[in-house]
């Protein structure tokens, strides 16, 4: 975690794209998607942040990653404040507070 928390301190983003999917088995893959193709697109300092756990592997392998080009941190796995950093940006959030609620759920990609 603080390898990603040291990348976010040492300046800001010429482009942040947060985004927000009501389906949260959505948002990582799109956030690793997105980022390929802006990588692709010769913006190679890009990096991507997905929504809840990884669920590459039944049990996670703390000493090295069995699918690194394939894991996506979650934005709170790495420090990152997700509410304040969505109603930052003018968007409406809130905990729920009954079952059946539209549930949000964001990612977020960086990069220079």
């Amino acid at each position: 975690m603080e390898k990603y928390q040291e990348m976010l301190k040492k300046g800001g983003a010429d482009l942040a794209i947060l985004f927000r999917c009501h389906e949260m088995s959505l948002v990582t893959p799109l956030a690793s998607h997105t980022a390929q193709e802006l990588f692709l697109d010769d913006y190679y300092k890009v990096i991507c942040f997905g929504s809840g756990p990884c669920k590459k592997c039944s049990s996670c392998n703390p000493d090295y990653c069995n699918f690194p080009e394939a894991a996506v941190p979650a934005m709170e796995a790495c420090g990152i404040d997700v509410f304040a950093t969505v109603r930052a940006n003018g968007i409406e959030i809130h905990t729920l507070k009954e079952r059946g609620e539209i549930q949000n759920h964001f990612g977020l990609i960086l990069t220079e």
